[in-house]
């Protein structure tokens, strides 16, 4: 039902397709093990459901991220997922920036928030955020004050979630 559609498919995943020039659209034939594959595990990959049970647009990102990302490590017993960038350079990467200091202030009670709700939801079990300060300098031009400018993120994941919701799911048969 979309006008536009730009992306990019494997030839691997298709069987062929047909181009309608009276309605404008494109069917795409997919293999049977594709399709099998797919209603087999919907909700294995990516928990839609979950996904859009969540009301905060950061517990959004975030738990998208933890299901692309999330390899459980049988040899621990707590799992977790470090963020390898700072989460105000993460929510940059979405187009969520802020301009002035209230802003980063209510930024980052909406992370806060999130990462909330996140445990809420059963998807972390908790979360360490870790201050990112530096040093600014006020408008007379001689002091400086220090104030938090990100935070680094890690989230303790919920071994029930990681067991259900992993990238290792992906590859079974």
């Amino acid at each position: 039902n979309m006008k536009s559609f730009q992306g990019v498919l494997p030839v691997q995943f298709i069987d062929g397709f047909v181009y309608d020039n009276k309605t404008k659209k494109t069917l795409v034939y997919i293999p049977y093990e594709i399709k099998q594959f797919i209603d087999d595990n919907k909700y294995i990959i990516m928990n839609y459901q979950q996904l859009f049970s969540l009301k905060n647009r950061i517990s959004k990102l975030l738990y998208k991220r933890i299901n692309i990302t999330n390899r459980p490590d049988f040899e621990n017993k707590v799992q977790y997922l470090k963020l390898p960038e700072t989460i105000c350079s993460f929510l940059k990467n979405y187009g969520i920036e802020y301009r002035t200091r209230s802003q980063k202030s209510r930024l980052f009670y909406e992370i806060k928030d999130g990462l909330e709700e996140l445990k809420e939801h059963e998807i972390i079990s908790s979360y360490k955020m870790t201050e990112i300060t530096g040093k600014h300098l006020f408008a007379d031009g001689k002091h400086y004050y220090k104030s938090v400018d990100d935070y680094s993120v890690e989230l303790y994941l919920n071994p029930n979630f990681c067991l259900k919701y992993s990238v290792s799911q992906k590859g079974k048969k």
